[in-house]
Order: structure tokens, then C-alpha cells, then sequence
């Protein structure tokens, strides 16, 4: 068998997701081996589910600013419009991180049993999702 890249050389190894035989320089690029079609195929799944999970997220910021400006109407003075306006954008971002935390906790099958799963990996969401969208906000922006 000879490598699919590499016409002249012998195969060592087979393309994890498309099956391609790979010689040894191209299996020893990834492990487990993936070919460079394969590789850039991942990558743009990836960059397409990365938007979803973006436009996602600006949604649910809406929704949460919709959600605090009808919670937080009480006149409480000039102090307490402070903490009004801190009360908002803490349950912006808060809302803003459900779609982050909820992929995040997607590794974890135990929390997609049952319904009762669903309702801790939501309200898990809400506490984690912040933290994990800062997180890949910061990556995207370093380039990683």
C-alpha cells in the first residue's frame, strides 16, 4: 500500500475518520493519525459550531438584558441605581455563558439522563457558562 499524499512511499498507518493509508511522516503528524482533508475538515466544523454558539450567546445576552431591565425597576435612589445597572450586566453575562457552560458540560453524559439531568446541567450552565465564555473569548483573541 502506498501513502495517499506520498505516491512513493509505503503506508504505515490509516487516516482515523476517512480511512486514507498515511506513510510515516503524515501519521506522525497527529496521533492518532488524521490526513491534512480530514484536519481541515474538523477545523471548519469546528469554526462553524464556534458562530453558532457565538450568535447563541448574543441571543441569550438580549434575552438577559430583557430579563433585568424588567426585574430590576424599583427606585432605590442614586446608590442603588449603581447596583442596579452592576445587578444588570451580571445577569447579561450570566444568560449571555448558558450556551459556553452548556457545552462545556456536554462532556459529561451523566447530565443528559433524564430530565432531572437537564435542569442541573441548565442551572450548572448559568453558574460555569461566564467563566467558559470569557474563557474561549480570551483564546479566540490570543489566536489559539
Amino acid at each position: 500500500m502506498k501513502c495517499y499524499f506520498h505516491e512513493d512511499r509505503e503506508a504505515v498507518a490509516q487516516c482515523n475518520i476517512c480511512r486514507k493509508f498515511l506513510c510515516r511522516e503524515c501519521a506522525e503528524l497527529y496521533d492518532p493519525p488524521v490526513c491534512p482533508d480530514c484536519l481541515n475538515a474538523v477545523a471548519e466544523d469546528e469554526r462553524k459550531r464556534d458562530k453558532r454558539y457565538e450568535k447563541l450567546s448574543v441571543l441569550c445576552g438580549i434575552v438577559g438584558l430583557f430579563m433585568s431591565l424588567s426585574v430590576f425597576t424599583a427606585d432605590m435612589g442614586a446608590f442603588g441605581f449603581i447596583i442596579q445597572i452592576i445587578l444588570c450586566a451580571l445577569l447579561v453575562v450570566m444568560v449571555a455563558g448558558i450556551p459556553f457552560g452548556w457545552r462545556y458540560l456536554g462532556k459529561y453524559s451523566i447530565l443528559s439522563i433524564f430530565i432531572i439531568g437537564w435542569i442541573i446541567k441548565f442551572e450548572l450552565s448559568i453558574v460555569i457558562g461566564w467563566y467558559q465564555m470569557f474563557k474561549y473569548y480570551r483564546q479566540k483573541r490570543k489566536g489559539n
